[in-house]
């Protein structure tokens, strides 16, 4: 269990252990902050309109962004850039697509809090996508950054690896379901800004399911591993209301702004539909903090109630000892004249003395609900 809360811990804690390196550094030094990979940077390369939807993969960067910034206007290009962990490529980038290098450092940067950046030529959108891994037999949760770069050619996207749980909005794109096919690059970013809170009930759906197995736990065998499984049900609670809370403010950012990237008059009502979806999210949060809360206390009311139990029966079978010990500690003194020593019958009667005084308090004790 210790060792389960250690790495529990390392995950809540690595950008934090990470940034040491970064001390003394100028601002802007584009350095990765974040868990180490080894796969390499892949690109992938969207372009739709109303009658057109393209895919492609790219393996090299600079290849995939010159593609991105000659797409026709006319389409939207979506740059969906997997990885961030080779900084000289997060550069080469953000220097093709003319981002300031405080931009570059904090796509770089995988451990800050969601947040809104806007420059006359683009928006910087910095958000969290929560889920659980793939695990069965104990999946965790996991917390990964996408930055979101709007454009007037479209959206470029970075993500920490491969994988993730947009494969919905790729859907709806290939079929030019709802109206994302014929809006612009904003609509792109907040329909995957919408992805991304959505899942936040999926993963708070999966935690309140947690709490009712722990529950049944709780009420009919609270042990150890109870214990570890509603401290990281609370440890991960906290991790999402760490994150959904900056969330809620940059989609209240993005409904108050007035940059020309980003249509307010079309966009709002969407853009306030996902900020209410965050505060729905905050507010499950919050009861589920309060149901974890109930459990531990149920956890430790289930424990004392069980020492009681155990104490209970320990000063029963005591109680029962005590005159047994009483008289035969008398019969074992050996003094010369006392009478019951030489009795023919002395020892059944002794022994069938003791068993009816035995067999007086268990009735006793039953008779008073004690055993």
């Amino acid at each position: 269990m210790a060792s389960r809360t250690r790495r529990a811990a390392d995950r809540l804690l690595f950008p934090i252990k990470k940034r040491r390196h970064k001390v003394g550094l100028a601002p802007g030094s584009v350095v990765f902050v974040g868990e180490e990979r080894s796969t390499p940077i892949t690109c992938r390369l969207t372009n739709y309109a109303p009658d057109l939807h393209e895919v492609s993969d790219e393996d090299d960067v600079e290849v995939a962004v010159q593609r991105f910034l000659e797409s026709d206007e006319s389409t939207v290009t979506w740059l969906d850039v997997s990885g961030v962990h080779e900084p000289d490529k997060v550069q080469t980038i953000g220097n093709q697509l003319g981002l300031s290098p405080l931009l570059q450092e904090d796509i770089a940067n995988t451990g800050q809090r969601p947040k809104v950046d806007e420059s006359p030529e683009a928006i910087y959108i910095a958000a969290k996508m929560l889920r659980y891994t793939d695990d069965a037999e104990r999946p965790h949760l996991i917390a990964e950054q996408i930055s979101l770069i709007v454009r007037p050619e479209g959206v470029v996207s970075f993500q920490e690896v491969p994988g993730d749980i947009l494969d919905p909005l790729r859907e709806r794109i290939a079929r030019g379901r709802g109206r994302i096919r014929s809006s612009g690059p904003a609509y792109l970013a907040y329909a995957i800004l919408d992805v991304l809170v959505d899942y936040y009930f999926v993963v708070l759906e999966t935690m309140a399911e947690r709490a009712e197995l722990l529950e049944d736990a709780v009420l009919e065998d609270p042990n150890d591993h109870t214990q570890s499984a509603l401290n990281e049900m609370r440890r991960d609670l906290a991790h999402v209301r760490r994150h959904a809370w900056p969330m809620r403010e940059v989609l209240s950012h993005l409904e108050r702004t007035q940059h020309p990237l980003w249509p307010d008059d079309v966009l709002r009502p969407y853009v306030r539909d996902a900020y209410e979806h965050a505060v729905q999210v905050l507010d499950m949060v919050e009861s589920l903090r309060d149901l974890a809360g109930g459990l531990m206390d149920l956890y430790m009311t289930s424990l004392s109630n069980r020492m009681n139990e155990v104490m209970k029966v320990l000063t029963i079978i005591g109680t029962i000892f005590i005159p047994l010990t009483f008289v035969a500690g008398i019969y074992g003194m050996n003094f010369e004249n006392m009478p019951e020593l030489s009795a023919p019958y002395g020892y059944p009667i002794t022994m069938a003395s003791m068993a009816a005084i035995a067999l007086v308090l268990v009735y006793y004790f039953r008779r008073k609900s004690w055993l």
